[in-house]
């Protein structure tokens, strides 16, 4: 995102997180058991994204994940809608739920690695795609000017001729 945008702790509750299969990021789904005090996922509550951000969120979590809105408990009991990026439905076998994910021997042990290899890529080519649709948007925007602008000065023109 470039910055660090307001955050505070929040806790998804009747869902569960897991590390997936073969990797060392997690994947949060809905509780596979009537879900119990024990079943909720601690988090970043992230505030105030740009519709930008967001864009490159949803790019990062690509397709194993997707976006839904939920309603999270704030660290102060306060509910507040939210969205989380589930992992994706078709693909929730790989989360194993025996092995939960924690972020401290994330951070400790593959966080360096993880940002080298996966989202420093990632974030280069969403930056690229955008740089690339705010290019296609501005020759677009330049062509319907250019023919709004033809498109009057032929009116006056005709407006001209006919008095």
């Amino acid at each position: 995102l470039n910055r660090a945008p307001k955050r505070r702790t929040a806790f998804l509750r009747g869902y569960v997180r897991g590390t997936v299969r073969g990797e060392s990021y997690p994947g949060i789904m809905p509780s596979p058991k009537e879900p119990t005090q024990d079943h909720k996922v601690e988090g970043l509550l992230i505030e105030d994204l740009s519709s930008r951000e967001l864009r490159a969120l949803d790019y990062y979590e690509d397709d194993d994940y997707e976006r839904v809105e939920v309603t999270v408990q704030a660290a102060n009991e306060e509910l507040v809608p939210a969205m989380v990026y589930l992992f994706a439905a078709a693909r929730r076998g790989e989360i194993d739920l025996d092995q939960p994910w924690s972020l401290r021997p994330f951070r400790e042990e593959r966080l360096e690695a993880f940002l080298r290899e996966e989202v420093v890529p990632c974030a280069a080519a969403f930056n690229e795609e955008e740089s690339a649709w705010q290019r296609q948007r501005q020759r677009r925007i330049a062509a319907i000017s250019a023919a709004v602008t033809a498109g009057a000065a032929c009116a006056v023109a005709y407006m001209r001729r006919s008095h």
